[in-house]
This record gives C-alpha cells, sequence and structure tokens, in this order.
C-alpha cells in the first residue's frame, strides 16, 4: 500500500517515494500555503478506497487501523471518527478546562463502544472517508483552514456539515484512537480567545 504525505508549502522540487517494508510512502509538495489545500491535494492524490487523515502531533493506538477498517466494514457508512484523546505536556489539564473546550485542541471522545452517527461529526486529528465522499459533496476549502501564523480553522467542520445535509452516515470508531499532543502554550486563555475568533471568522467566509 502506498500512504501519501502532503508537505505544506515545502520548498522541495519533486515528489519522492519511500519504500519501508510493507510500507511506502510519497512526499507531495503542495506550494499553497496552508493545511486547506494540503487537504485538499491528499484528496486528488490519494489512490485508495479510503482516506484517512491525521494531525502531525498524533500518536497512533496500536488497533488504529483495525478500528478503521471495522467501521467501513458497515457499507451504508461513508465517513468514520476515531477516538481522540490528549497527551498533555503538563501532564494534566489546567483547572478551568471543560469538556466544552475539547474542540478547541481537538479533542473527541465518545467512550470506549463504536457507533454509527447518523449525523456525522468529528475532528480533523484523526478521521476518514470514502473516496467517493469528495466526489459527492465536493473536496475542503482550500482557503477556510490554518495557515502560517493565522489560527483560523474549521475546514473539517465544514466538511462535516455538508455530508449532514447530504445525509451520508458517519460511524465512530473507539479503536481507531489516537493520543494528540497538547504543549502547554495551547492552555492559555489567550490561545484559547484567539483560536475561538479565529474560528468564527473562518465560518462566516
Amino acid at each position: 500500500s502506498v500512504r501519501s504525505w502532503i508537505e505544506r508549502n515545502s520548498d522541495g522540487s519533486k515528489p519522492v517515494t519511500w519504500h519501508s517494508g510493507r510500507i511506502s510512502m510519497r512526499l507531495i509538495e503542495e506550494p499553497r500555503l496552508g493545511l486547506g489545500w494540503a487537504r485538499r491535494r491528499s484528496v486528488l492524490e490519494a489512490r485508495g478506497a479510503i482516506i484517512a487523515l491525521i494531525d502531525d502531533d498524533v500518536v497512533l493506538g496500536g488497533t488504529w487501523a483495525e478500528g478503521l477498517f471495522g467501521a467501513f466494514g458497515n457499507p451504508g457508512v461513508a465517513l468514520v471518527s476515531g477516538r481522540v484523546t490528549a497527551l498533555w505536556e503538563s501532564g494534566s489539564p489546567p483547572s478551568w478546562f471543560q469538556s466544552s473546550h475539547e474542540w478547541v485542541v481537538s479533542l473527541f471522545d465518545l467512550g470506549e463502544f463504536d457507533q454509527v452517527l447518523p449525523h456525522p461529526r468529528g475532528v480533523g486529528a484523526n478521521f476518514a472517508f470514502r473516496r467517493g465522499v469528495p466526489e459527492s459533496i465536493g473536496n475542503f476549502l482550500g482557503e477556510m483552514d490554518r495557515s502560517g501564523d493565522r489560527l483560523s480553522g474549521g475546514g473539517e467542520s465544514e466538511f462535516f456539515d455538508r455530508a449532514r445535509q447530504a445525509r451520508l452516515i458517519g460511524a465512530y470508531a473507539a479503536g481507531m484512537r489516537v493520543d494528540h499532543w497538547i504543549p502547554e502554550v495551547r492552555l492559555t486563555r489567550s490561545y484559547f480567545c484567539r483560536i475561538a475568533f479565529e474560528y468564527g471568522v473562518a465560518r462566516l467566509r
């Protein structure tokens, strides 16, 4: 199988392919700066029937692939959201942190059991979809997500919005788990205020 890594605004000039054991990986340059453009390019470059997207600061659990393919074993499921738990740099969240804040640091935990989601939802740190999904509802919006120092986001939320409007069925896969690294710098009130403001601006565009 071939995994693709999209380098955002890389200074490289050519796609590179690595081979290690049973895994091949392609490094593909995306000249436009921003997460949204990298996601769009991922969809265009992907060769498999299932496209899975994760953040570069997550650690995959041992049952990640099993959970992913198990959820897609249901032919009616179009999108799958994996479990995202925290790997706190400080060892624990600040005292003021509440469950309503989890979206800011891309956490998503619906418990230990798989479930069908008639109204798909999830976070960008760990989700997947069938190739036919962007073919039917459209690709990611390149200009919407984070770019450089800009913290605007919500590209995956907008993608899920369109999936719900199209009445696609999602699933939550508990076994498709990743631990998401949360540095202390992302646990300040100023960071939360900034990301919430820029997220709102992006959603209004």
